[in-house]
């Protein structure tokens, strides 16, 4: 006689395995939240508000980015990436660790160039907006790379530059230095 018990309990248990692979893969999922635009993103998994790919033609004049010598188109990939380095390297990890959720609420800009000795670079502004964004305030942040004196606003923005090769992250301002 076959086991009924046994085969009930094998079934539960692949199926709640199962269940958990399929959570984890789509929670892993940058989702394009305005039809059309593939320069938008949502990522659930490190942050509840929008980021913003900037195209490799996109020339920044109002930031200066070291040895930058020509724009890079990023991928998903490239995003995954990013944010697992953010996560497990941010360089004040006490801080970082402490204010995990608070951090999630971080709208994020990446811009990615290559350097002049051949590196791909990431700058990444990840800035939090204290009240509801207005249609104005989105449309300055889907179109400009922005920065912010971090001494003046230090609890709302973060600057980073992160070498995707070597997968190191620098303060912005401390990439030089």
């Amino acid at each position: 006689m076959p086991n009924y018990k046994l085969y009930m309990k094998k079934f539960y248990i692949f199926l709640i395995f199962g269940f958990s692979i399929v959570q984890q893969v789509s929670g892993q999922e940058i989702k394009y939240p305005i039809l059309g635009d593939s320069t938008i993103i949502e990522f659930g998994d490190f942050y509840k508000n929008l980021g913003k790919i900037f195209p490799a033609d996109y020339k920044p004049t109002s930031i200066y980015l070291p040895n930058y010598k020509e724009g890079l188109s990023l991928n998903e990939n490239d995003i995954f990436l990013i944010e697992n380095i953010l996560n497990n390297q941010y360089p004040d990890s006490t801080k970082f660790n402490s204010n995990k959720r608070h951090w999630k609420k971080y709208w994020r800009q990446y811009l990615g160039y290559q350097s002049l000795t051949g590196e791909k670079m990431i700058f990444i502004h990840l800035e939090k907006f204290n009240q509801k964004t207005t249609d104005l305030t989105y449309q300055y942040w889907k179109n400009c790379v922005t920065i912010v004196n971090e001494e003046w606003n230090k609890h709302n923005t973060d600057d980073f530059l992160i070498n995707l090769g070597a997968e190191k992250i620098y303060r912005y301002g401390n990439y030089n230095k």
